[in-house]
């Protein structure tokens, strides 16, 4: 694998990785993120799902944006991930967040 390949399947997990900690930070189950892309013309199952979030498939451009609209992020934000895991970057309203200082 050459160091191109070894960095784009680093992003693929990495991109995984995060759909799966917003996923479950939505309380969203695979199947109804699965569902939910599927309303938006990418037509998905659970079994791909699981893929994507566990490195073993890549997600194209038309799938990240896709995620993002419906976890109500931006591509960016499951590019990079959240800056703190504590509050997911979106302390409650009126709050500050006590590990990164945001507020809410």
């Amino acid at each position: 694998m050459t160091g191109r390949q070894l960095a784009a399947r680093n992003v693929s997990i990495a991109v995984g990785q995060n759909i799966a900690a917003w996923r479950r930070w939505h309380g969203l189950s695979g199947s109804t993120l699965s569902a939910s892309m599927a309303a938006r013309g990418l037509p998905m199952s659970p079994a791909n799902l699981s893929n994507i979030e566990n490195g073993h498939q890549r997600v194209t451009v038309d799938q990240l944006v896709a995620f993002a609209q419906v976890l109500g992020l931006t591509p960016e934000q499951l590019l990079k991930g959240p800056a703190c895991r504590s509050c997911w970057d979106t302390p409650p309203p009126k709050f500050t967040c006590q590990v990164c200082k945001a507020e809410g």
